[in-house]
């Protein structure tokens, strides 16, 4: 079966940390922690800490976040993922069996329809579309339970896989596998969680002494001003101190050339 193929790509040049040989397939297993954007994309994104991955069904590429697999690796040994290739093989014979008893019919179906309708055109002129709607309504709701029918079937299998796993591992321990596989991806996002809240306060940090600087400028400017505005007022006391005396001078002599006039008067 064929599985996130671009991603099986990625690993071309680079080697897993284990691999595994089951049966005629091939499992390498690799860090999604060593490939730019893979956690990015899977994990963060979709919040998948393991990937499956595969172009041919046979050769399998499982990219795991490695401290997830640190904790729950005992839910990918090559015993437990021999039931998961199982499932995939069953998997993909259900998606064939769907893609050639259903898709393939509707497309010839469709293909019919159009070629009938150039063909008695002159014939079913003003009922041929009305026809072909009909046709393709109903070909839309067959799809629809088709496909609806494939999921069960996929989820039936899923299900069967893990009761398999349970089996395996014996439903006490896989019960606390689970656990901890909880516990793991919760701790996970609340420290990735932390990380994001603790980084944008350091930026807000880092910006504070520039809004800082920027008040202290502010304000020693604002405290220049008052002092250029009471220079100013000093000096233009001292011009009115200076101008006084000038005046009274001028007022006096003003008052002595009257008192002169009238006693020569």
């Amino acid at each position: 079966m064929r599985i996130n193929q671009k991603l099986f790509a990625a690993a071309n040049e680079v080697a897993p940390f284990e691999t595994q040989e089951l049966e005629g397939r091939k499992i390498e297993l690799y860090y999604m922690d060593e490939f730019t954007g893979v956690k990015e994309e899977f994990l963060l994104g979709k919040g998948q800490f393991a990937v499956w991955s595969s172009v041919d069904g046979v050769n399998y590429r499982l990219f795991i976040e490695r401290g997830y697999h640190e904790a729950v690796g005992e839910l990918y040994s090559k015993e437990v993922n021999k039931i998961w290739t199982d499932f995939w093989d069953r998997t993909d014979k259900i998606s064939k069996r769907f893609t050639f008893g259903m898709i393939y019919p509707l497309m010839g179906i469709l293909v019919v329809m159009c070629v009938l309708s150039f063909v008695f055109a002159e014939q079913l002129k003003g009922v041929m579309q009305w026809v072909i709607i009909g046709v393709l309504i109903g070909l839309f709701f067959v799809m629809l339970l088709f496909n609806f029918l494939t999921k069960k079937k996929i989820t039936k299998e899923n299900i069967a896989s893990r009761d398999l796993i349970i089996k395996h591992l014996g439903e006490e321990h896989f019960d606390e596998v689970i656990e901890t596989q909880k516990n793991y991806m919760d701790s996970y996002f609340d420290s990735l969680y932390q990380n994001n809240e603790e980084n944008l306060d350091e930026e807000n940090t880092e910006d504070a002494p520039v809004v800082a600087a920027i008040e202290s400028d502010t304000v020693e400017e604002v405290k220049d001003e008052e002092v250029k505005e009471e220079a100013t007022e000093e000096k233009v006391e001292e011009v009115k101190e200076e101008a006084k005396p000038e005046a009274e001078v001028q007022v006096k002599e003003v008052t002595e050339e009257v008192t002169t006039e009238e006693e020569n008067k």
